[in-house]
């Protein structure tokens, strides 16, 4: 039987641990997935994003630096380029992500840790398809192809191993959406 939802976060804590499920239906589906870079600055080098439609941030990186000096080296944990049937979860000042494999799709989810860790996650409701909210706090929640997740991954990789990770984007308007630039 097909789970109706996944357990997204988890976290025990002082007090109720932390549980989010979130229902699959609500997830925001994407059918063009690339994994975008944006330079920080000399100090901090490339970040990455994983984008959907229309430069939508699906997933990001916001404190793993020198990505394309991690994707190029021997075992590039640090980020869920190949996935295992466990899935990849991550955080790090402030953020939250997760990417969950069921069947041909990987489902992304994003939030704010800090902030996701001060609610009971008993509010739940979809904003619109793609943006939950939990007790407030929103939580980016997509679908993907596992195809497509993937091949974006493998192109970064070898754009990356070219010497010059592309495609790049910068921040458009808000820190949900990159627009891709020509380098």
């Amino acid at each position: 039987m097909e789970p109706d939802s996944f357990r997204v976060f988890e976290m025990g804590r002082m007090g109720p641990s932390l549980e989010v499920s979130l229902p699959r239906a609500w997830a925001r589906r994407h059918d063009q997935v690339v994994v975008a870079f944006r330079n920080a600055d000399p100090l901090l080098g490339w970040h990455a994003h994983i984008l959907g439609e229309n430069g939508a941030v699906l997933l990001s990186f916001p404190w793993t630096d020198h990505v394309d000096a991690i994707l190029t080296g021997p075992e590039p944990r640090e980020l869920p380029v190949e996935l295992t049937e466990e899935g990849w979860d991550d955080l790090d000042q402030g953020w939250w992500g997760r990417a969950i494999v069921h069947g041909p799709d990987v489902y992304l989810a994003e939030t704010d840790l800090d902030a996701i860790t001060d609610v009971l996650g008993d509010r739940i409701q979809c904003q619109e398809p793609g943006i939950v909210l939990v007790d407030g706090v929103e939580v980016r929640w997509s679908c993907v192809s596992r195809v497509s997740y993937d091949a974006a991954w493998e192109r970064a990789i070898e754009a990356c191993r070219r010497g010059a990770p592309s495609p790049v984007g910068r921040w458009a308007e808000g820190r949900h959406h990159l627009v891709l630039v020509e380098e």
